[in-house]
């Protein structure tokens, strides 16, 4: 594939006029009562790195991606983070003295406060309350630190990390039993506690409690580093010579010339990125000299090229490949016998995939980039998986759709819809697997119908694993669908680890919703999502 092309700020003109007034939580018409779930990356504030829910992600490109772990990821179809249940502790601020509050030895109540006197105690405070398995409560508590550290706990249930500092804290815990009681254990704890407060956040939320099973929060696109600055040793210039900044298409002074020296002479950057297909893209000028390059994704050998003609005026060229077993990189290359001339280039990019896209600034080594760019999790292939916690049979109902948005990094057989547990046989759906004619839904998720990007796929309630392994093309981002599941026996709903069939790659927005949303309000969540992913729906 070849293109030459002109663009700025493409996602910007993607937002459609239907995504501008609908929202998604029309498809979850009465809130919590509706069944289904709406997990999404691109809400930051439903997020954090951690699983008890004490560390927000950061925004993708302001830190590594390797440093923004997703441990907690909220349902936010209800309205959380913001809408919670009513509260459940009594007395949480103590103005009613010990009333309702257990404590141990070393602990006492007055004053509006519990003060803890180097506390050694599993059970330090606690109180009775009513929670529910499966649910997910957030725990607020005002901290005065002066020595050890306290554990905030349902017990029996859940417990969060140890705080030893001053202020107001904030966590979340997921009940695994009924009842029970909330409150503190203390490690010769030194200080007060006051104002506790638990209150449910409704939903069906996805966790991983394991830190290295987690997926990144990233919107990484262009996969080269110091795209902006020439002078990098991540540059070569091969039988090539750096010359001075010139005027870039956008009137800056930023782009880079260089002058070619000899036939087959480049500037290159050595990725060496094992793809299943990638794009390059660069904006280029001739200054002098001859007007035939190659632009490249290799410059080990013969592969990856595509020749250019380049002009006296500014153009942005693209070429994409298909893998051959050889790794990506990217290179601008001299094809011309003469050999001589000079060039100006200005925004080269390497992206996953075989489309072209916006320009992603990456100023240094990758560990910040521009952040204006979809954001997804990012699951590595290997362990990384998200699920929810353990709910009742019939939570989900008999008739439920679905739509994922999903960019398979590798060609790897996987599930690329949900499951009930990661070793079910049964329960699941979306599992994509080459030249398979088994089927890509399992028994214990009903005879739904499969679509990628509104487009029915063959085989009638009946799709195999390898039809669907062939419409989500790797590299390029999909709206997955499965219409009128049967979900009414599930217990639980997990994305990314099932079994030997790990996703490899970005995941965006999981929505589950019931089959009788109207087909407006569908039509319009794939529109919303196209949108945002850069999809093309037909």
């Amino acid at each position: 594939m070849f293109s030459a092309f002109n663009t700025f700020g493409k996602l910007g003109a993607l937002t459609a006029s239907v995504a501008r007034a609908w929202s998604p939580l029309a498809l979850w018409p009465d809130g919590i009562a509706t069944p289904g779930m709406w997990i999404s990356p691109r809400d930051l504030t439903s997020q954090w790195q951690d699983y008890t829910g004490t560390t927000p992600v950061a925004v993708p490109g302001t830190v590594a991606d390797s440093s923004n772990p997703v441990g907690l990821a909220l349902d936010i179809r209800a309205g959380a983070p913001e809408v919670l249940g009513p509260e459940l502790v009594t007395n949480g601020d103590f103005s009613n003295g010990t009333t309702g509050w257990s404590v141990a030895a070393g602990v006492t109540i007055g004053a509006g406060v519990a003060t803890f006197a180097a506390v050694d105690s599993s059970s330090a405070l606690y109180r009775a309350v009513s929670v529910s398995a499966g649910k997910t409560y957030q725990y607020e508590f005002d901290l005065v630190a002066s020595g050890g550290s306290v554990q905030p706990v349902i017990f029996g249930d859940a417990a969060g990390p140890e705080f030893n500092s001053s202020g107001h804290k904030i966590l979340r815990m997921t009940a695994t039993a009924p009842n029970g009681n909330v409150g503190f254990r203390s490690n010769f704890f030194i200080g007060s506690i006051d104002n506790i407060s638990v209150k449910e956040v409704p939903g069906n939320h996805m966790l991983q409690s394991t830190s290295v099973d987690r997926p990144l929060l990233s919107a990484r696109v262009n996969l080269l580093t110091y795209s902006e600055d020439f002078s990098n040793a991540a540059w070569i210039y091969y039988a090539s010579t750096r010359n001075a900044l010139t005027t870039a298409p956008d009137g800056t002074s930023t782009a880079q010339l260089v002058t070619l020296n000899s036939q087959y002479a480049y500037l290159a950057q050595a990725t060496n990125l094992t793809l299943p297909s990638g794009t390059c893209q660069l904006w280029v000028k001739r200054i002098s000299g001859n007007t035939a390059l190659h632009l490249r994704a290799s410059t080990s050998a013969i592969v990856y090229a595509t020749p250019i003609t380049i002009t006296d005026e500014w153009v942005e060229y693209s070429a994409s490949w298909v893998s051959d077993g050889n790794t990506f990189s990217f290179a601008i290359q001299d094809r011309n016998a003469s050999g001589q001339g000079q060039i100006a280039v200005w925004h080269p990019q390497l992206n996953l995939g075989s489309t072209a896209t916006d320009y992603q600034s990456v100023p240094g080594d990758g560990s910040t980039y521009a952040t204006d760019f979809p954001i997804f999790q990012k699951y590595d292939g290997v362990d990384d998986g998200m699920a929810t916690a353990a709910f009742s049979a019939g939570t989900l109902t008999s008739a439920m759709d679905c739509m994922i948005a999903v960019r398979r990094g590798s060609a790897a057989s996987c599930v690329a819809g949900l499951y009930n547990g990661i070793a079910d046989a049964t329960k699941f759906f979306g599992m994509a697997e080459s030249a398979s004619g088994s089927g890509c839904v399992g028994s214990g998720a009903g005879t739904p119908t499969v679509w990628v990007d509104n487009t029915q796929l063959t085989g009638g309630t009946a799709v195999t694993r390898g039809t669907l392994h062939t419409a989500l093309t790797v590299g390029d981002w999909h709206i997955l669908e499965f219409r009128n599941l049967d979900l009414s026996t599930w217990t639980a709903a997990g994305f990314g680890l099932y079994t030997s069939y790990v996703f490899p790659g970005p995941r965006g927005d999981i929505m589950l919703y019931p089959s009788t949303t109207s087909t407006e309000d569908k039509d319009a969540a794939r529109q919303w999502l196209a949108d945002y992913y850069g999809v093309t729906l037909p």
